[in-house]
């Protein structure tokens, strides 16, 4: 399954399931098939600077869903953030990948009150889910080892705004509020162009 391919399958499941839940939980499949596809294509791709972590959208800024290759570099970690009001799936497609999830426990204008809630250790095939609920949603994720690591990201409906959590005082932190923005839509141009690389090797 390609990129395009899965964008399309994912538009299918969006139109047959009335529910956010339902539309994600039938995603699950075609993300695994996709990632186990283009494993080799999307190394080729996973160059980063230790510390960075680069971000492709791989479907359109129209669409009502958000489409995201994450790579990682060695070392590269989040900031604690939300997701707005969209819930999701990620899932590594190889490297591993930690996650911390955060409960909000009390907010006030800028400010949020936070407790490490779960750490996740994600292999390749394994999946965290990101909550609708907006107490619930808060996470950040890192990767721990000096070799790269890429995720596939899939958020119903598209984030539109999400706020990053800088740590305050003692569990309170102060919350910016982002607008979601990539440098490019339609990224999966990059997975073509390594496939070509690899018929020359």
């Amino acid at each position: 399954m390609n990129a395009l391919q899965l964008i399309d399958t994912i538009k299918t499941i969006q139109t047959e399931n009335s529910t956010t839940r339902d539309a994600l939980l039938a995603s699950i499949w075609p993300l695994r098939q996709f990632a186990i596809c283009n494993k080799t294509l999307i190394e080729t791709i996973a160059e980063c600077p230790p510390g960075c972590y680069r971000r492709y959208l791989l479907n359109g800024l129209n669409d009502h869903f958000r489409l995201v290759l994450v790579v990682w570099g060695a070392r590269a970690v989040s900031p604690i953030h939300n997701h707005g009001d969209a819930a999701g799936i990620v899932l590594p497609v190889f490297g591993s990948i930690k996650e911390a999830k955060y409960q909000i426990l009390q907010q006030k204008e800028n400010k949020a009150r936070l407790r490490k809630a779960e750490i996740w250790h994600l292999k390749a095939g394994e999946l965290t889910t990101i909550e609708e609920d907006a107490d619930a949603q808060a996470h950040l994720m890192l990767n721990e080892y000096a070799s790269p690591a890429a995720t596939i990201h899939l958020y119903l409906p598209a984030i539109d705004e999400f706020d990053i959590y800088h740590p305050d005082h003692l569990d309170w932190f102060q919350i910016e509020r982002h607008k979601e923005s990539f440098a490019a839509e339609n990224q999966w141009r990059l997975l073509e162009e390594a496939s070509e690389k690899l018929a020359f090797i």
